[in-house]
């Protein structure tokens, strides 16, 4: 399923000297934090490097593990297993990091196209859908205080990662075993040679960039087809009459926990702003009132944003640079990392252990 790469290496050729890692993890977002986790499991030694990512997504996300997203209620290849695998990973890691970071989560999906009606129609027409998808319910009958005169439905399956929490345990679990390097790697501070790759005393047999967006800026990473986005959201206190569920009608509304609600996000494309933007604030404001007109201003806590980074051409990079084997690259999964991650992460250190980790295609 690793749909990004058109050939394989063959074991690598060792010098007299070994490197002293199987792994150097650069980025400790959640993609690059899940690897970590995967190869701790799998026995590898590697090393994370990581500047504190202060511009990740990842902090910026509601880690909302949504099976059916989007006007077409899309939904990746082989949902369910997707779903399965990423529920067990969160619940090993709460045990592991000692704190609650997955629960169930359903969303009331409020309709404002017909061809929401259409495409929700076709996806209960396949098993995961007539299992996950709700039947589209009359106007009036969606969240309380909520106009839906075209209807709602409810979606099942899904959940919500506590990705924060989730990064700054990970954090400190790495720091306790020694494999934290606070630092950002800089391309030219990266020797590759056949046998492995060296930055400052740590040498290993893979660099995998975890980076996000940052990624795009290596030279062997420029040509590959990225979906760069900046997104903003809102952090609102949480109040009683909030909808209890996650709710999706253009702009989702999610509770965070018993003070805070998560709102948002926009897509902006000018990737070279800084900072929060008072024009998303007062976008997200405008929408918030639309959807809620009956109810009061809300009080905002927080404006926070980050790049998303996808693929244009839909499954995430995972994969080796064709020039240099020992440089690699998983990454892209823009705003599904938390139901994609657990899989294709696994899929990696398994390909890695095996040797047969492909190239990425451009």
């Amino acid at each position: 399923m690793l749909l990004t790469c058109d050939r394989i290496h063959k074991p690598l050729i060792w010098g007299n000297t070994l490197p002293s890692l199987d792994l150097l993890i650069v980025g400790q977002g959640l993609i690059g934090s899940l690897l970590a986790h995967a190869a701790a499991d799998a026995g590898l030694e590697f090393t994370v490097i990581d500047d504190g990512h202060e511009d990740a997504a990842s902090l910026a996300a509601a880690g909302l593990m949504t099976p059916f997203t989007g006007r077409r209620f899309s939904a990746p290849q082989n949902l369910e297993t997707l779903l399965d695998i990423a529920r067990r990973r969160y619940a090993t890691l709460s045990e592991r990091l000692n704190a609650p970071l997955y629960r169930p989560q359903p969303m009331i999906r409020v309709f404002t196209l017909d061809e929401e009606h259409r495409r929700h129609a076709r996806q209960r027409q396949t098993a995961a859908g007539a299992r996950l998808l709700g039947p589209i319910q009359p106007a009036g009958h969606g969240p309380a205080g909520m106009p839906d005169p075209m209807g709602s439905c409810r979606i099942e399956g899904g959940g919500q990662v506590d990705v924060a929490t989730l990064l700054q345990q990970t954090r400190a679990w790495l720091m306790a075993s020694g494999r934290l390097q606070q630092a950002r790697l800089q391309p030219a501070e990266l020797t590759l040679l056949a046998e492995g790759c060296q930055w400052q005393e740590h040498s290993a047999r893979l660099c995998v960039l975890c980076t996000g967006h940052q990624a795009r800026h290596w030279d062997a990473f420029r040509g590959l087809p990225w979906r760069l986005s900046r997104g903003q959201a809102l952090i609102l206190r949480r109040e009683t009459t909030m909808p209890l569920e996650v709710v999706h009608a253009g702009r989702t509304l999610a509770p965070l926990d018993e003070g805070r609600a998560w709102f948002g996000a926009t897509y902006e494309h000018d990737l070279d702003k800084r900072g929060p933007d008072p024009g998303a604030r007062e976008t997200l404001l405008d929408d918030y009132q639309r959807l809620f007109p009956e109810a009061p201003a809300p009080e905002v806590l927080d404006q926070i944003g980050g790049i998303r980074a996808g693929s244009r051409h839909g499954p995430p990079f995972a994969g080796l640079t064709s020039n240099d084997p020992a440089l690699g690259l998983l990454d892209g999964f823009g705003s599904r990392g938390t139901l994609l991650g657990p899989w294709h992460v696994d899929r990696f250190v398994e390909r890695f252990t095996n040797n047969t980790l492909a190239t990425l295609k451009p």
